[in-house]
């Protein structure tokens, strides 16, 4: 009975002592929550590629057509 004691003495301020490195280690390991939903539409990459090579394209034809008028 003495030793149990002796055990639950020794345990009880380890366990205190750790609790906070767990919940630190409970809060940083959790997931993050949702982010909130918003009704703005999301631009994907391929509408921003479209929009580069369309740009590209104008460009392109701009240049072309002063090369050949000057």
């Amino acid at each position: 009975m003495k030793n149990l004691f002796k055990g639950f003495v020794v345990a009880l301020p380890l366990s205190l002592a750790s609790a906070p490195a767990f919940a630190t280690c409970w809060w940083w390991c959790s997931p993050p929550p949702p982010p909130p939903s918003t009704n703005v539409p999301e631009i994907d990459a391929s509408a921003g590629l479209l929009g580069l090579a369309a740009l590209g394209a104008v460009m392109l034809l701009v240049h072309a057509r002063r090369r050949a008028t000057s």
